[in-house]
């Protein structure tokens, strides 16, 4: 009875530790399963960040107007803005527009169990070919994760390198004009303090007002800068929104090649034991297909690709 007693405080204990398990569905179809550990929300004016214990459920609208309810009775009718959101080893950041839906689940119900345990079901034994490609799983993981970062990196040096000329050729044409508009605006000041008249040959007197540039190009150079800050505004805006495109695809990126480790992973364990070289084709696949999306990349380099350790095999 003594040992009965024991095994059911083990069995409550993991049952209450039990991990939440949700899923976030893509605006592209493909589905993620794992933890939301905090999501953040605009509800009138005002942005507040909520863990994943206090809510109850969160339902995105079409209208734009999401719903956030929390576990103590209270709703927040406005924007979700982003969800953190744990995925095997990966804590991810996943922006409202990328998401169509969420779905919580909540932890495994405790449910009372008698003195006797049931009976327990048989553990999978794995054979060393599948422990093997297993391994070789986890480190193509590693090694495509690697190769993520590396990729975002040179992504983000190219496009700094493209966009820089252009910005910094807006700023320099609004330096120089602001330049010539402050000289010119001196000179104007400097005729405007000189008050006393002055003689021509005639004998009549000029005052200030005829003495003063008017064709010096002030008012062209002064169009001409509202112009250069306009276009700098617009230039501003769309690389910051370039840039936000290319961190999207980024951690589309490192998305994929988790879900192929989990795609590989549930066929090996199946018995549908995979080479190397096939799972290695598989991460390419998806790698190739998401930077479609990447606005721009750097120039490609001759090199191998990350080791699969079992081509031939």
């Amino acid at each position: 009875m003594h040992k009965a007693g024991i095994w059911m405080g083990a069995v409550l204990t993991l049952l209450a530790g039990a991990a939440l398990a949700d899923t976030l569905k893509y605006a592209n179809g493909a589905e993620e399963t794992g933890t939301i550990e905090e999501v953040s929300f605009l509800a009138d004016d005002a942005q507040g960040s909520y863990a994943r214990e206090r809510i109850a459920s969160v339902a995105l609208g079409e209208d734009g107007k999401d719903i956030l309810a929390l576990k103590d009775g209270a709703k927040r009718e406005g924007k979700l803005l982003s969800v953190r959101f744990k995925a095997g080893e990966g804590l991810l950041a996943v922006p409202r527009k990328q998401l169509q839906g969420l779905e919580l689940n909540a932890a495994v119900a405790i449910e009372e169990k008698t003195d006797t345990p049931a009976e327990s079901t048989p553990a999978v034994v794995l054979s060393d070919e599948q422990k093997e490609a297993l391994a070789k799983n986890d480190q193509l993981r590693k090694s495509y994760l690697e190769k993520a970062v590396k990729e975002k990196t040179d992504e983000e040096k190219a496009f700094a390198d493209t966009n820089k000329p252009g910005w910094k050729q807006a700023i320099d044409e609004i330096t120089r004009l602001q330049s010539s508009i402050d000289a010119k605006e001196r000179a104007r000041r400097a005729a405007q303090s000189d008050t006393s008249s002055r003689y021509t040959n005639t004998g009549t007197s000029t005052s200030w007002r005829q003495r003063q540039p008017t064709n010096d190009g002030l008012e062209n150079d002064l169009r001409a800068l509202e112009q250069a800050k306009r276009k700098l505004a617009a230039l501003e805006g769309k690389l910051k929104l370039d840039k936000a495109k290319l961190g999207d695809a980024s951690s589309e990126k490192e998305r994929a090649v988790r879900r192929v480790h989990g795609e590989n992973k549930a066929d090996i364990v199946a018995g549908r034991v995979l080479s190397g070289q096939a799972m290695a084709a598989r991460y390419d696949t998806a790698l190739e297909s998401k930077a479609e999306d990447t606005p721009t990349k750097a120039p490609k380099k001759a090199g191998k690709r990350p080791a699969k350790g079992g081509e031939g095999e």
